[in-house]
Formats: structure tokens, C-alpha cells, sequence
């Protein structure tokens, strides 16, 4: 149980590490590079020198070992496969093929396709396995999890909340938030969107989607990646209406008592007076009749639906994946 909740620490703390470089401080990137450094010396063992301390802006490779072992190229670039390319290529370039075993590019930013194929440079003197050797975060936390070894587990927590921060006490689960069986592929653009529109306002949002295309999986991997921006978190399982829905699902987190309408309202009032950053998933929510109740019930909220109907709340559309995604 106690390397359960160090995992999730380390995989929240990560999270705001990534959320951070995507959207907020241009010292975390200038820093990216000795960061992921000092953690891998800790998850893996790694004996790395940042290359770029001597030699600025040096070509195809950031990190390496100075045994000739590993050679690390360290991106925040959105195209990745067309940055792993290049990189193959300059790292026969410049001969590093000769000096180095092995090569990893490290994707800061976001989470890699998981594609079964390998880059070869130009010249076919260097092939790049892409399952082995295209990393991001998520494969330090599956190595963790693998190892489960609380030593080391305490010593990256710790590492963690000295360069990223403390993980905010205050957050409050009022329900089980689901998560997703394991990392899912594409949907950073929708994600980034997501994100984008609730820093902004205080809105409803609509993820809206045809049966089985990912909507939910959606909002689960959101709460996941940026739940640590949040107070206070809720997860609704939509039946029959708006009032009974809350009532449902809440319920069990408050001592009230009396006819569902009186429940409601003492409930609403307890929701409306929470103090921070609140959001709350309304999954399957099929009456668009009802949206204007919704909205005014949470106006202080921020309101994830997901659904398959025309509403006139602001729409993130969950289409099929290009084929750029599904490769």
C-alpha cells in the first residue's frame, strides 16, 4: 500500500513537472535537461554529463555516459517522429554512432506513440528501435512500478517534491475518480484544449463524440494529467436526470437526510460553498434539456460533459484518430 501512494505521488508530481513545461515556467526548459539527468541517475542508475554545459546546442545528443554506453537527445518537439528522424540522422552526422552504444530521445512534453517499427539514418550505418528507445515519463513510472522498491521510491518522491513542489493538501476527491487501464495514445491536442479553455473561465465544457470513440477515456486521462490543478475533484455517473444523478452518486459523502429535493439542494449549497479550484465530470449526460439547470446549479464550477448530443455549451470535438495518431 505505502509504494502505491509513493507511485502516486511520483505520478502526480510528474504530471505538474510536464503541465508546467507545456504551459508555464521557460526556466523549467532551460533546466529540462539536468532534471532529467538527476532523476534517471535515481530511477535507473544512469551516470549522465550534460554535454551542452560545454558545448552549447550540441547536435543530435544532450545527455551521455561517458563510457560510451548511452547517448540521451532530450525534445519538447510536438512533431516527435519527425525529431527522432533527424536526430538518427545527425547522430551518424557526426560520428557519434562510433562512440556511443546505444541512443534514447526523451519526450518531455508529452506521451510517445507507441509505434513497432525502427529509424534507420540515411546511410543505414545506425538503427533507432522505437519501442526500446523513444522514452517519456510514463516509462520511468512503469519501471518504478516494476522494481516496486520503496528506497528507492522515497528517494525520487523526495527528488521530486524539491524541484517540482509539494502536491497541494488540499485535494479533495468527493468521489472515485476512474482511471484508465493504462496510457492512451494520441488525444494531446483535445487534452491541451481541455486545458487551455478552463484556464481561461469558469465554463461548461462539451466532449462530444459518436459511441465508443474515447470521450470518456478522455476525461479520465485529463483528471489524471491535471487533476493536481484542482481542490477539489468530482466524478458523475449520469442516470435519468440532472437532480438525481447528484443526489445518487453524492450522497454517500454527506450526512443528509430528507426527500431527494431537499437533499439536492442541501448538496448544491455544499458543492456552491467550496472553497479553490473545483471540477466536477458528467459522464453520458444525454438531456440537453436540462443543460440551463446544469450549468446555473455549478456556475462557479468547472463542468466537463461528455456526451453524444448537440448542446450549447463550448464543444471539444473526439473524432477518429488521424493517421499521424494511429500509427
Amino acid at each position: 500500500m505505502y509504494t502505491q501512494q509513493l507511485l502516486d505521488q511520483i505520478r502526480s508530481l510528474l504530471s505538474m513537472y510536464v503541465t508546467e513545461l507545456k504551459f508555464g515556467s521557460a526556466d523549467l526548459k532551460l533546466g529540462g535537461e539536468n532534471f532529467l539527468r538527476d532523476l534517471l541517475a535515481l530511477t535507473h542508475g544512469y551516470a549522465l554529463k550534460n554535454i551542452n554545459e560545454s558545448q552549447a546546442n550540441a547536435p543530435a545528443i544532450d545527455l551521455v555516459e561517458e563510457n560510451g554506453d548511452l547517448a540521451i537527445q532530450v525534445t519538447a518537439n510536438s512533431t516527435i517522429k519527425t525529431k527522432v528522424k533527424e536526430t538518427v540522422e545527425k547522430f551518424v552526422k557526426y560520428q557519434f554512432h562510433e562512440q556511443y552504444k546505444r541512443l534514447i530521445v526523451f519526450h518531455l512534453v508529452d506521451e510517445t506513440v507507441k509505434w513497432d517499427k525502427s529509424i534507420e539514418d540515411s546511410s543505414q550505418l545506425y538503427s533507432l528501435d522505437w519501442k526500446r528507445d523513444v522514452w517519456d515519463f510514463k516509462r520511468i513510472v512503469e519501471h518504478l512500478d516494476s522494481k516496486n522498491d520503496p528506497d528507492q521510491l522515497e528517494k525520487v518522491n523526495q527528488f521530486l517534491k524539491k524541484h517540482v513542489g509539494e502536491i497541494p493538501s488540499t485535494l479533495g476527491k468527493l468521489t472515485p475518480i476512474p482511471r484508465n487501464a493504462g496510457p492512451i495514445i494520441g488525444r494531446s491536442q483535445e487534452l491541451q484544449d481541455i486545458h487551455q479553455r478552463f484556464e481561461t473561465a469558469k465554463i461548461v465544457l462539451l466532449l462530444k463524440g459518436i459511441g465508443g470513440i474515447g470521450k470518456t477515456v478522455t476525461a479520465r486521462e485529463y483528471l489524471s494529467r491535471f487533476g493536481h490543478h484542482y481542490q477539489v475533484m468530482a466524478w458523475i455517473n449520469f442516470q435519468r436526470d440532472w437532480e438525481k444523478s447528484l443526489v445518487s452518486e453524492l450522497l454517500p459523502y454527506f450526512e443528509f437526510s430528507g426527500e431527494e429535493k431537499e437533499v439536492y439542494k442541501k448538496i448544491l449549497l455544499k458543492l456552491q460553498n467550496m472553497a479553490g479550484k473545483k471540477i466536477l465530470v458528467l459522464d453520458n449526460f444525454n438531456k440537453p434539456n436540462q443543460q440551463r439547470e446544469l450549468q446555473q446549479a455549478l456556475h462557479d464550477w468547472h463542468i466537463l460533459i461528455t456526451s453524444r448530443q448537440e448542446m450549447n455549451f463550448p464543444v471539444i470535438p473526439i473524432d477518429e484518430f488521424s493517421l499521424e495518431e494511429g500509427i
